[in-house]
């Protein structure tokens, strides 16, 4: 039936629903066009073409044939930079990893390599590795370090040992995809001075798994990760990621290293990023060419959750503003969609409300198909548009459950015994 004879109720609960869409598709995904639109001046080359698409939805390379700015503008002058590296690796892995880490376009930079595994081991590296790279210096994190975060010391030992004014934060079981790597993520910390902090951007790579998890913690990841970078390039940075960070030496001494997470296993980069990071100071260096892949093998489904399980630990550390919005985004896209169909329903056996509504929601979720599928793409993310409507609607549910399984580990985020 065609009839308008349905009442008033259907179109209030049309009304509403729209309104809740038309916010969803506004300023709810504000930061993912953020993403998906906005590139960095300092970190990607005018010329630079548009990420290809390869298959099943994943990005194909787009570093090869690409020029970076060095190439461009002629051979880049010595780099005042030190790569800190947290390695915990095998010896054999270790190899891959230098050799791709050595030999970047950047010239002149040094390798400050902490290895948790003690002294006689490291002692071993520095002989294997001694007569190939003059510029690597290779240290330990001191056995029986108790309450401490052995990451965190191990980053400030690197840092002190470090005698450049620029330091790159990452570990050992990162994969560098691109020569420029370097040269794209310290760019803006050279070619200004003003710039204290380089936020960067690992991808996680879950090729090791298999299912619909596998899926799941790939668009989960995704969404975290735009929504910090997204905040971050609409000038409000809160959070860093922890294998791809550079920033000024004397921006870590001067504010006394982790001091305000000491007590805490992880916060060396949300909570560091946090409390130091303003607008004008920090910088978004992703590109595709500054991006890394973080590598966990048959371990990333765990490693996941570890991830996810510090992130919510530290987010009261955090800012709650943009916690609270995405809270209101996902509330507002349960409303739009609960009201439209409750608008087709209590309006039978009149189709009318049902193809306005409909079409409302064909249009609302082919704008968040699009701004996602752009967004992932930049992140080399895997787009998932044909499971995005499900996986958007499940997250915060999901968040609540992983919140309430996880509830008893929140001890693990603390350094002394007892919390």
């Amino acid at each position: 039936m065609t009839s308008l004879d349905f009442g008033l109720l259907p179109i209030i609960l049309f009304c509403v629903g729209l309104a809740a869409a038309i916010f969803v598709c506004g300023p709810g995904l504000a930061k993912t066009r953020r993403v998906g639109r906005r590139l960095p001046t300092a970190s990607l080359p005018v010329d630079m073409p548009e990420p290809a698409e390869g298959l099943n939805g994943n990005d194909a390379d787009t570093t090869a044939g690409v020029k970076s700015p060095a190439q461009a503008d002629g051979p880049l002058p010595g780099a005042d930079v030190t790569v800190v590296v947290y390695a915990f690796a095998a010896i054999d892995y270790l190899d891959t990893y230098l050799e791709r880490l050595m030999s970047q376009s950047l010239r002149g930079f040094r390798v400050v390599l902490v290895y948790d595994a003690g002294a006689e081991a490291t002692a071993m590296l520095s002989e294997r590795y001694a007569g190939v790279y003059p510029d690597l210096y290779i240290t330990f994190v001191p056995p029986g370090s108790h309450n401490l975060s052995r990451r965190k010391l191990a980053l400030t030992i690197g840092i002190k040992a470090a005698t450049t004014g620029i330091v790159v934060t990452t570990t050992s079981n990162c994969d560098i995809p691109s020569d420029y790597w370097l040269e794209e993520l310290t760019a803006p910390l050279r070619d200004d001075a003003d710039v204290k902090i380089a936020l960067g951007y690992s991808h996680y790579s879950f090729d090791e798994l298999h299912g619909p998890g596998k899926w799941y913690r790939q668009f989960d990841h995704t969404v975290t990760s735009i929504q910090w970078l997204g905040s971050a390039l609409g000038g409000r940075p809160y959070r860093g990621d922890r294998f791809n960070l550079a920033y000024r030496r004397d921006l870590f001494f001067d504010s006394r290293g982790f001091y305000t997470s000491l007590d805490l296993e992880s916060g060396e980069d949300d909570i560091f990023v946090n409390d130091y990071a303003e607008a004008s100071n920090t910088r978004v260096a992703v590109s595709p060419q500054s991006m890394l892949t973080t590598l966990w093998g048959h371990s990333a489904g765990r490693m996941w959750v570890d991830q996810k399980e510090r992130y919510d630990f530290n987010r009261r550390w955090l800012p709650a503003r943009p916690f609270i919005f995405e809270g209101m985004t996902s509330a507002a896209r349960l409303a739009a969609l609960g009201c439209l169909a409750a608008s087709a329903f209590v309006a039978l056996p009149s189709i009318v409300p049902a193809a306005a509504a409909l079409a409302v929601t064909v249009a609302w979720w082919g704008i968040e198909i699009a701004a996602y599928r752009r967004a992932a793409t930049r992140l080399k993310a895997v787009r998932l548009w044909w499971a995005l409507p499900l996986f958007r609607l499940w997250r915060p549910l999901g968040n609540l459950i992983f919140k309430a399984r996880h509830y008893r580990d929140r001890y693990r985020n603390f350094n002394y015994i007892g919390s």
